[in-house]
């Protein structure tokens, strides 16, 4: 088994028998020379984006164009080869086709951030079909099923930015998820989720999505907890036009403490909505609730 060092990607075998990027399993019976060929992870010289087909894809590919995607996202713990061990920097696109849904097997999964973007230089979670070159035109929506998705105190969303920062999650539709057992399940889990306890986490924009159909929050955020340091508290989010509707949990929990947050122009629908204990210059506006919301903090507007 071949395994690249950080900043590369193994790209094959040759020789001996042995091709593709699986495991090479040699009977010798004479001298024999195998190649291992690796190749640079294109996002350590500048940004790349990859791009994600769950049903074409495969993880052997590069992952760097249309022609060439990968079946699994980084961050899930089923992708295997390069998606596995590519290494995202500021800038990177992670790209889903438009009008295919993305899965997980029987055994579980989820898809987590693996690293922070920086200052306009976000790392970007999108649907193939608001690429400035729509894949595979400009109306399919990408979609992520949850169904058989497993989540855990660390990764606890469809989509887990974790206490990363720098991050944006873009027109994706966000679907279904597996049935939860108890009130602590259902309560800090969602289909996108942010642990935001790590200092200088934040500047997280999550727009356009359609959420729906889930045993959990839609929208799942973990703010600074009482008692924890003063840079521990997340800061900048712009949470704009999703449609988050049939939602067991919220369909928006912002939970403790975070400043600088702005939710806007959504639709919330047959779910509740928290924003509380929610720090300074926090503002919902012109968003529309066909069902109650509750808030305890915040500044309320036009809604």
């Amino acid at each position: 088994t071949a395994t690249p060092n950080s900043g590369s990607l193994f790209s094959g075998w040759s020789g001996g028998g042995c091709s593709g990027t699986g495991t090479c399993t040699v009977t010798l019976t004479s001298n024999t020379t195998i190649t291992a060929s690796f190749m640079q992870n294109q996002s350590s010289s500048g940004s790349t984006t990859y791009y994600i087909d769950y049903v074409s894809g495969n993880d052997s590919n590069n992952g760097t164009s249309s022609a060439t995607p990968w079946k699994h996202s980084p961050g899930d713990p089923n992708a295997t080869n390069n998606p596995m061990f590519v290494s995202l920097k500021p800038g990177d696109i992670i790209a889903f086709k438009g009008g295919v849904i993305y899965q997980f097997p029987p055994s579980g999964g989820y898809i987590a951030a693996k690293a922070s973007g920086s200052a306009g230089s976000p790392i970007t979670y999108i649907s193939g079909n608001l690429l400035p070159t729509p894949w595979p035109n400009s109306t399919s929506q990408a979609g992520i099923d949850g169904t058989n998705s497993t989540l855990n105190n660390t990764n606890n969303g469809i989509i887990s930015l974790g206490s990363y920062s720098w991050l944006i999650v873009d027109g994706l539709e966000i679907r279904n998820s597996r049935p939860l057992t108890t009130a602590n399940q259902m309560a800090y889990t969602g289909g996108i989720t942010l642990a935001g306890e790590s200092a200088g986490s934040g500047n997280i924009t999550i727009k356009n999505n359609y959420i729906h159909d889930l045993t959990m929050d839609g929208i799942y955020l973990l703010g600074k907890w009482t008692g924890a340091p003063a840079d521990q508290v997340p800061t900048t989010f712009n949470i704009a036009g999703n449609t988050i509707i049939r939602t067991n949990g919220h369909g928006l929990l912002q939970r403790w403490g975070f400043n600088n947050v702005v939710i806007e122009n959504n639709t919330f629908d047959l779910n509740g909505t928290d924003f509380n204990r929610t720090g300074n210059s926090n503002i919902m506006a012109n968003n529309i609730f066909l069902s109650a919301y509750n808030t305890t903090d915040g500044n309320i507007q036009y809604n």
